[in-house]
């Protein structure tokens, strides 16, 4: 079984689909979609740019039909829609509907991020388990107080989205302590200036591994105290998904506890060379995720 292809992907994508309102059977369309503009980040040449201006025109002319079916049902007496893209038309901002343009803006991060993320949740919290036994014993046998902190340490230790870029509103200057000065007298301070309008790019997984904030960071423990992670962000920035990414991911790690049994890796995991090849990484800097991950089961009686 490829967990990624046959259960990771099937279930995110199926319910983002039913939220949205879009047919989940087109869940295989919405899959290459994202394929294509994830990998945009490794195929910056000429004919790769074209192939992502076609998938995002593609993408708009199936939203477009969607909210015009949409709208029309939005005068309708019987209209009893209430899926988000439905939602979002009949929402009002300061007193001003929303534009189309910005309907499908929305619709295109609300389907791709609705998915991506949760499919590499899935994949590398099955990942991180059976790469450490101990704690996927540990796991099997406290299942109903390990599921919750398993799914927030994968988080952490393998975090979906591992950076995300902002603009300074204001003129800023982050300082940090950086030890004993060289007299030894106090402590140096580093000092960075961001001026408003710059570009930061924050990167959330090296920040979930910082030693200064959890101990052993480069330990996966599912009994970790301190689960103060950053994998979904912080303040007005902090994902609208995350409740939903977690439930996912603990829903779809209580099933696989439940159904099978001798859970592994169909693969030598020993073997470096043998293992890139079967699990293939996503080639992204933005994504931490795999392609696929072959595990071999067997089913509970």
């Amino acid at each position: 079984m490829d967990l990624i292809s046959d259960f990771a992907y099937p279930l995110p994508a199926t319910v983002i689909a039913e939220l949205l309102g879009v047919p989940s059977e087109d869940r295989d369309t919405y899959h290459q979609w994202a394929d294509v503009i994830v990998g945009l980040e490794e195929n910056s040449d000429i004919g790769y740019i074209k192939k992502v201006s076609k998938t995002i025109d593609e993408m708009d002319i199936y939203f477009s039909k969607l909210i015009e079916e949409r709208k029309k049902n939005k005068n309708s007496s019987t209209n009893d829609e209430d899926d988000l893209i439905s939602r979002i038309i009949r929402a009002k901002v300061d007193g001003h509907s929303l534009s189309e343009r910005e309907i499908l803006t929305f619709s295109h991060l609300l389907l791709n991020a609705g998915h991506i993320t949760t499919v590499n949740l899935i994949g590398n919290s099955i990942f991180s388990l059976l790469e450490n036994p101990q704690e996927f014993k540990r796991l099997q046998e406290n299942r109903n107080s390990l599921i919750k902190p398993a799914i927030e340490e994968t988080l952490r230790y393998r975090s979906p989205v591992q950076l995300v870029i902002r603009i300074a509103n204001d003129d800023v200057t982050l300082s940090e302590e950086e030890g004993k000065g060289k007299r030894g007298e106090g402590k140096e301070i580093e000092k960075q200036e961001i001026k408003k309008g710059q570009k930061i790019i924050l990167f959330l997984g090296s920040a979930n591994h910082d030693e200064s904030v959890f101990t052993d960071p480069e330990r996966f423990d599912i009994t970790r105290k301190n689960l103060r992670h950053m994998a979904f962000g912080t303040g007005i920035h902090f994902c609208l998904g995350a409740p939903l990414a977690r439930l996912e991911g603990q829903i779809a790690l209580r099933i696989l506890l439940e159904r099978f049994d001798n859970l592994q890796f169909d693969f030598d995991y020993r073997d470096t060379q043998d293992l890139y090849t079967k699990i293939s990484p996503l080639k992204s800097s933005l994504f931490l995720g795999l392609s696929h991950l072959p595990i071999r089961f067997q089913t509970k009686n």
